[in-house]
């Protein structure tokens, strides 16, 4: 399914399907297109001072499509205000867990997302004012917690991120004016924090980063990719006991320097702070 190109099936008669929507896009039958079964557990669209808790959402992945996209989710929220997800376990869903998409004030809190086929958690679309605490994110099979376009004025806080296929936490277009606190970010198969690449008008901007802890993943701690201005890493603390970090924070070419400001590093292979441009063992130096 395209991004928002959704509709429900209201009736099949014969070799005919009929559904409850008009779709954006026309389709051509010489495609040989798929129609799935797949949908959200939960789904909160075109609402408003709206609270999903104390429940668990169990997607029964091994017996499920794959559900890509922005489309569907453990818990989708789409085109809302004011949704609270509090004390809920989504577990097992064969695409991401919790996705809010054109939304505003969304709350995330002292939840638990696990198992999915794709990110965790992953606000985007234009959602602004996102409320991220409390949370353990693990063991999904892409990023923990995936920011995309436009998530700006939002709070990430005192979460756990582990263990999961790719980033601990990534973001990138246009997430701006996001404060990152007091978060484990542990034990993820690719870099604990991932800038992805953006040009300077696209670039996350404003971010703040305090007080976290970036432990033992493999890969970087903390790496950049994009010509983010004005970020900062403060009192945060970077771990690596098991010395599956690279370097605690690696910028590449087209990397901006973060701000730096009493943060503790342990000792890694690399150094605390590396540029792409110095020599990396790992690729042979440049």
């Amino acid at each position: 399914m395209e991004r928002f190109n959704r509709a429900y099936i209201s009736d099949i008669i014969d070799d005919i399907i009929y559904i409850d929507n008009g779709l954006i896009r026309d389709y051509r039958s010489d495609k040989n297109g798929l129609i799935s079964n797949t949908s959200s557990v939960i789904e909160a669209i075109g609402v408003e001072n709206a609270t999903i808790s104390n429940l668990t959402a169990d997607g029964n992945r091994a017996k499920n499509f794959f559900a890509d996209g922005c489309n569907s989710a453990g818990i989708l929220i789409l085109r809302s205000k004011k949704v609270t997800v509090d004390n809920v376990h989504v577990k097992d869903f064969n695409g991401e867990g919790i996705s809010w998409q054109i939304t505003e004030n969304v709350t995330i809190k002292n939840s638990e997302i696990s198992g999915s086929g794709n990110t965790g958690l992953h606000p985007g679309t234009g959602s602004p004012f996102s409320l991220i605490e409390n949370n353990d994110i693990h063991h999904n099979d892409r990023d923990g917690l995936f920011i995309c376009w436009r998530v700006y004025q939002s709070t990430v806080s005192n979460n756990k991120m582990h263990d999961n296929g790719r980033f601990g936490i990534c973001t990138g277009h246009k997430d701006t004016d996001v404060v990152f606190s007091k978060n484990h970010i542990f034990k993820n198969k690719s870099d604990g924090v991932n800038l992805r690449g953006e040009t300077e008008p696209n670039a996350p901007h404003r971010n703040t980063f305090v007080g976290n802890i970036i432990e033992n993943n493999i890969g970087y701690g903390f790496s950049v990719n994009s010509k983010a201005n004005n970020l900062l890493l403060k009192e945060n603390v970077f771990k690596n006991s098991a010395n599956t970090q690279k370097a605690a924070i690696y910028i590449y070419e087209s990397g901006s320097t973060p701000k730096l400001e009493n943060n503790k590093f342990e000792k890694h292979e690399l150094g605390e702070m590396v540029f792409e441009a110095s020599p990396d063992p790992s690729k042979g130096g440049k």
